[in-house]
């Protein structure tokens, strides 16, 4: 008689914020480089909003790290992070200016966001990314300390 798995433990907050957190900053750059890649798309970008896949993969990449945190900070997805920053900066050319336009305008576009500047809209995705992946390795190193405080939280 095959025996059943005992059932799953709660994760604790700490690790699921990790997770939450690792997978917004991952998600919001996945995004941002599969909506430039849809953009070079001519005809699907004369029919859809491709800018729209920006929030969607940050709100799909937070789902999936509460699904499955991630718990620690772990070095591939930073190197992730960093592929996706290159890949996006070959696609635009290596060009500053397009560098700092193109992001915020596809991130605008898709939150439907026109009164919102570039200026500020930049600001507020570079806030993102530094602040989301400061918490995440801060969380990362908390929850790897056998002995920590924060080691039970449920």
């Amino acid at each position: 008689m095959p025996t059943v798995p005992p059932p799953e433990q709660p994760r604790p907050a700490l690790q699921r914020l990790a997770g939450l957190l690792a997978g917004l900053c991952l998600g919001l750059l996945a995004g941002c480089l599969l909506a430039l890649l849809a953009g070079r798309w001519v005809w699907l970008g004369m029919r859809v909003n491709t800018g729209l896949l920006v929030p969607l993969g940050a709100l799909l990449g937070g789902l999936a790290g509460l699904k499955k945190p991630l718990g620690a900070a772990r070095p591939w997805l930073l190197a992730a992070q960093a592929a996706l920053v290159a890949a996006a900066a070959w696609l635009l050319g290596f060009d500053r200016q397009a560098l700092l336009v193109v992001p915020a305008c596809l991130f605008r576009e898709g939150c439907h966001l026109p009164g919102l500047s570039l200026t500020t809209t930049n600001a507020l995705l570079a806030s993102w990314l530094l602040a989301g992946n400061a918490l995440w390795l801060v969380l990362g190193r908390r929850l790897d300390q056998p002995h920590g405080l924060l080691r039970n939280i449920p």
